[in-house]
């Protein structure tokens, strides 16, 4: 395993903080046979790992005992193995070890330490795996040794932390520690801390490269507006507040200045040792007030005088002498004129140099150019100007030329030494090839796309992939390469935090870099890297022979389309070979280009949708129902207000456009579900919503907040709907843009459903209460809801079984739930039995959730799996549904309470209705089990109609899912499988099965992918077809869509479900012959 190298840009989820389980640097480096004095033990020799006895790190071990037996540890040898375990896990087993030694020895109550070390797995490979990786690092714990315990309990390892949370550290810390002095000392210990931890999930694989540069940087930008804002204080304090110079018709205001971050801090792109590029751009000249804030006055001084000085105090606050307090190196050499120029300068006079002095490559600089800190206002003038000159017309191949002249002046620096095919950065096929070749393109195509107008490399290769500059496999190996360079410059800087990016010449050195890594040795990671590079440089001299003219020959021939002027059977068939040749699709275009009577688009509005025509083309084309997409794209441009905002918008933001064809083109119904509700599109692109979900705290408060904007009832019930609609909508598109995997999206889907059920139950118990007390004025019907509620949190209690029990609940699936209340409390409501209370209630919440109002159901709610079906009260009593399990319940109904999970109210009467089905269990005969089982699935074989299984159902078939769901649960009933394996989700199960030895095991893990596979082909088939049915669909266009969703080849899919039940079939009969 190569953790380093598994990590790519794509692989964007936020992961769990797992260590004892997940891959991590090192997991397989027990078998790279590297480093002296070390014994590993072999397949004839399983003995644990040691250390020779004659190693250094024998004698740091020894020493690192010593300490512990100083501390009260007991059991020395225990430790000591313990520690050699985890040191084996690591790139560098003896460096860890000698260097805990030191680190331990450093500090003046090592206890806590070793405390955490001798009883927490996480702790050794944490403390670990940061001494084996970075000098640095240690030396930043032997000075703050508390630092790892902060690390483990409070560092937050499983998230990426935002610019917002380092901006809250920092004002925290300048409000404790008002002299500038002090405060660097303890930005400075900040600074270090962050890195460390960032360092860390680095190491760990916890981050992509990504966000781990996304970190650095906005760490960096929070400790540069805390200079700034120190420095103006101070500044202020000296000279008095700066003012512009007032005139007739502009009385003197407040001046600002403001800070730009070039280069890699600009594109939040910072490594572990980067210098940090500034220039100060302040408002407009005129002087100081003289006013100090101690009410004392003082000789004015020009702005140019307050600005230059506030400047080197930024600087001398990031970068003084001080070590102790250093906070990063400062590079101001990229300001208008470079050194011979003022170090701030008004925005005149920075527009002047733009327009007069600027030159070819500093659009490349600028490119990147972004503010960090200052006034608003301000730093919108500086983006409009930054941009005007970056992106002003300009001929192609004189960029092409100074890209080519910029690379030849880097080449000439190390292409004729050793180093030329060592050096990550500047060398051959380098990150600068890969940055050289999309800047120029961003700069190129950026006037017309304004989408290409980003500052990270990240992001920036997407947006060319998603205009069609690039095409998707070169899109995907540059994200890919430029993730490995940099991951590589990463492990060179993380051991001293140095400034380099030269891998070592072959030997031990470079096989411990390689090592941290994620390589086997260096002879490996150097067969990576050179394959890597060659194509890196290939591209880069591709890129010389760009043909910058194609773009806009398609430009030119999509504007062709578009023009009415162009005759309907002309434009048809240009727009054919963009895969749509239907004078429909011709005309919807033009309505969504140039508006209709009814919808004006202005010409700003018509520019922009002119920019993402190409795109919008391509991914149609690629979209799993591409005749779809522009009927309902189409409804929805029309549909919403403001069509030019969105237009601009979308342009902007390729990512928009990809999630409105993706859903489209995938699920109509869902699509519907947004043209009905376009207010849904500002929601979902406003919010990082669909990227980070939340927790389902928030998703519950999103259910009651929609709700409790409305009093009436009838209107409540409205919101609802809509509230769950647009739940449903964020799952699907989450799903159909691959950013949850099945499991969970069926498991969203099941919280989200119990988040309306928690939302439906206060309105019906309004509904109960004016059932029983008609007529209450507001403030007691309020009092009678409040105390139902509190009522029916202890007396009452929702249960789900079925899908919606396990977590697995479908699109479009219905809720299957039992009521049962406590009926040994007496009803709330005078004169009136618990049965006749708690019955009303659940037909009440029933009918909350259940009835076809306008917006349609909620949820279909089925309540037949209760005792008795239909023929007994909705809610039963508890101690009859005891009684009933205990004595009556047949086979069927104690395999479906196999899936009973609480959902509202009394958790406990669902946990005690649980034990007494598994006690139930315990005296069933196995024989009867297996009997009955078979019995009830020939029943549902033979439900199945012959139509439907003539198109290939895939449920209630032989080999289809109730084939899978039955082994499951006869395994659960006859106690082969726990109670815990059958009651959750049967992904889970399924994939523990592979834990167990046994035969029947071993088949039911076999049955895992083919359970995926049809749960998936199910989630498919209900997207496209907005039914809740698991038979393939018979129109061409839904099949297609179908296969597309599910990865198959077209016109495959009957045979690959055919296929799959046969395996299901084959692998259940060595499970149990009963079934």
């Amino acid at each position: 395993m190569r953790s380093r190298r598994s990590r790519t840009h794509a692989a964007r989820s936020t992961q769990q903080f797992d260590l004892p389980t997940r891959p991590h640097v090192g997991a397989d480096r027990r078998r790279d046979g590297a480093g002296a004095g070390r014994n590993r033990g072999t397949m004839s020799d399983p003995s644990p790992p040691h250390f020779a006895s004659d190693s250094p790190a024998t004698v740091s071990l020894n020493c690192i005992l010593q300490i512990a037996e100083s501390a009260g540890l007991a059991d020395l040898d225990a430790f000591g193995a313990k520690i050699t375990v985890s040191a084996y896990e690591t790139a560098d087993p003896e460096t860890a070890v000698n260097r805990l030694e030191q680190f331990l020895a450093s500090t003046s109550d090592p206890k806590p330490i070793l405390r955490e070390l001798e009883t927490q797995p996480d702790a050794r490979l944490v403390l670990l795996t940061l001494l084996a990786n970075s000098r640095f690092f240690t030396d930043v714990l032997m000075r703050q040794p508390e630092m790892f315990l902060w690390l483990l309990h409070e560092g937050d390892l499983h998230m990426s932390r935002l610019l917002s949370h380092y901006r809250r550290e920092v004002r925290r810390t300048m409000a404790a520690h008002p002299d500038s002095t002090e405060l660097r000392r303890v930005l400075s210990r900040m600074r270090r801390r962050e890195m460390v931890r960032i360092g860390l999930r680095d190491i760990l694989n916890l981050g992509t490269v990504e966000e781990t540069t996304r970190e650095i940087s906005e760490l960096a930008q929070a400790l540069t507006a805390a200079a700034a804002e120190t420095a103006y204080a101070e500044m202020t304090a000296r000279y008095g507040e700066p003012m512009t110079e007032p005139s007739p018709s502009n009385p003197a205001r407040p001046c600002g200045m403001c800070v730009l971050g070039m280069g890699k801090l600009g594109g939040r792109e910072l490594n572990f040792s980067s210098d940090i590029d500034l220039i100060f751009i302040y408002d407009e000249e005129g002087q100081t007030t003289g006013l100090l804030p101690d009410g004392r006055r003082t000789a004015p001084q020009s702005n140019h005088v307050f600005f230059t000085r506030m400047g080197e105090a930024i600087v001398k606050f990031l970068s003084g002498r001080d070590t102790e307090a250093q906070l990063y190196r400062v590079d101001m050499r990229l300001r208008p004129e470079g050194k011979s120029g003022p170090l701030a300068r008004s925005l005149d006079s920075f527009l002047n140099y733009l327009r007069q002095q600027a030159r070819d490559w500093e659009r490349l600089a600028y490119l990147k150019a972004r503010v960090l800190t200052g006034p608003a206002t301000l730093a919108e003038r500086i983006y409009r100007f930054t941009q005007e000159f970056v992106f002003s017309e300009t001929d192609p191949a004189l960029i092409v030329r100074e890209v080519e002249r910029l690379k030849e002046m880097i080449d000439r620096e190390v292409t004729n030494s050793d180093v030329y095919h060592r050096e990550v950065k500047r060398g051959y096929g380098g990150i600068r090839e890969i940055e050289f070749v999309v800047f120029a393109m961003q700069i190129i195509y950026g006037r017309m796309h304004r989408a290409l107008r980003a500052r990270n490399i990240f992001v920036a290769i997407e947006r060319l992939r998603e205009v069609n500059l690039l095409p998707e496999a070169d899109a995907n190996f540059l994200l890919e390469a430029y993730s490995h360079l940099r991951e590589v410059e990463h492990c060179l800087q993380m051991e001293g935090e140095a400034q380099t990016h030269l891998l070592p010449e072959p030997g031990p050195q470079l096989d411990l870099v390689a090592r941290k890594c994620g390589f086997t040795n260096g002879a490996d990671l150097m067969s990576h890297h050179e394959a890597i590079a060659n194509r890196v440089h290939e591209h880069f001299t591709q890129f010389f022979q760009h043909d910058t003219e194609a773009v806009e020959r398609l430009s030119r021939e999509l504007l062709a389309v578009l023009n009415p002027e162009t005759p309907e059977e002309e434009a048809t068939a240009l727009l054919a070979r963009h895969g749509l040749g239907e004078v429909r699709d011709l005309r919807l275009l033009r309505d969504l280009a140039y508006g209709t009577r009814e919808i004006f688009i202005s010409a700003e509005g018509q520019r922009s949708f002119e920019q993402m025509l190409p795109s919008l083309l391509r991914l149609t084309r690629e979209s799993p129902n591409p005749t779809a997409v522009l009927p309902l794209l189409h409804s929805f441009m029309l549909a919403i207000k403001g069509i030019t905002y969105y237009y601009e918008l979308v342009a902007q933001h390729p990512d928009i456009l990809r999630l409105l064809v993706r859903l489209f083109g995938s699920s109509p119904v869902f699509g519907r579900v947004l043209i009905a509700h376009p207010e849904f599109f500002d929601a979902i692109i406003s919010s990082r919503l669909v990227y980070e979900p939340g927790p389902p705290e928030e998703q519950a408060g999103r259910l009651s907040a929609a709700v409790g904007a409305a009093r009436a009832m009838d209107r409540r019930l409205v919101l609802l709907r809509r509230a769950v609609r647009f739940e449903e909508l964020l799952i699907a598109v989450r799903h159909l843009l691959d950013l949850a995997p099945l499991p969970a999206t069926l498991a969203a889907l099941a919280r989200a459903a119990d988040a309306a059920l928690a939302t439906a139950l206060p309105l019906a118990a309004e509904r109960t209460v004016d059932r029983f007390s008609p007529g209450l004025e507001r403030p007691a019907l309020r009092a009678a809801c409040d105390e139902l509620m509190q009522r029916a949190r202890t007396q009452f209690t929702v249960i789900a079984l079925g899908k919606y029990g396990g977590g697995e609940l479908n699109f479009l699936g219905d809720l299957d739930v039992v009521f049962v209340f406590d009926e040994t409390d007496e009803s709330p409501f005078r004169g009136n039995s618990a049965t006749k209370t708690w019955t009303t209630l659940a037909h009440d919440i029933t009918a909350v959730l259940g009835e076809n109002v306008q917006g349609g159901r909620a949820y279909a709610i089925d309540t037949r799996l209760r005792p008795h079906g239909r023929n007994s009260p909705l809610a039963t009593a508890f101690g009859s549904y005891l009684t009933y399990l205990t004595e009556e319940a047949e086979i069927w109904e104690l395999q479906t309470f196999l899936r009973a999970r609480h959902a509202w109210g009394n958790a406990a009467l669902t946990s005690a209705l649980r034990d007494a089905a598994a006690r139930r269990r315990e005296d069933l005969d196995t024989q009867n089990i297996a009997d009955e089982m078979r019995t009830m699935r020939r029943r549902l074989e033979e439900s199945v109609a012959n139509a439907d299984a003539d198109r290939g159902e895939f449920k209630r078939s032989p080999g289809g899912l109730v084939d899978i769901e039955f082994a499951l649960q006869y395994l659960g009933l006859t106690g082969a499988l726990t109670d815990a394996q059958t009651r959750g989700s049967y992904f889970d199960a399924l994939a523990a099965a592979s834990d167990s030895d046994s035969e029947a095991f071993a088949s039911l893990a076999a049955l895992d992918p083919p359970y995926s596979a049809l749960r998936a082909a199910e989630t498919a088939v209900r997207l496209v077809r907005g039914v809740g049915e698991s038979v393939p669909p018979v129109a061409p266009e839904d099949l297609r869509a179908v296969e597309h969703l599910l990865q198959i080849k077209d016109g495959t899919l009957l045979a690959h479900l055919a296929q799959i039940r046969a395996q299901v079939r084959e692998h259940l009969g060595k499970i149990s012959t009963r079934i």
